[in-house]
Parts: C-alpha cells; structure tokens; sequence
C-alpha cells in the first residue's frame, strides 16, 4: 500500500457534539465513548456517529456538516 495524501490523525480524536431525539439532551463525547455509523446511516440520515445519551440512556447521534 502506497499513502498518497497523508491524513489528519489530530482529527480522529476530536470530541463529536451530540443531539439526543429521546431528551433534546446536547453533550460532547470523545472519541473513545462513541462509535462511528456504517455508511448507509451516513448517506441516508446524515448521522456520522451514535452515543448513549448521559440523561436518558437512549442512542443519540451527530449529524455530519
């Protein structure tokens, strides 16, 4: 395997905001509380990753840009 473009390795440990549907609840988790959606989440709803929210234990989501 041959890298072409490095990527930005500072950015896989950014924390991620989150919108929970169940509570409103908005928090931030890092990079080690949440997991990352397959792309079919991605394409379809727009949500880059999934997180249990901190109020109600339901899944939340962050919306990619």
């Amino acid at each position: 395997m041959r890298i072409i473009k490095s990527g930005d390795t500072t950015l896989l440990n950014q924390p991620r905001l989150f919108v929970c549907p169940h509570c409103r609840c908005e928090f931030e988790a890092n990079s080690i509380e949440y997991c990352l959606t397959d792309q079919l989440a991605q394409i379809h709803d727009n949500i880059i990753a999934e997180c249990i929210c901190p109020c109600c234990g339901q899944m939340a989501y962050s919306y990619g840009n």
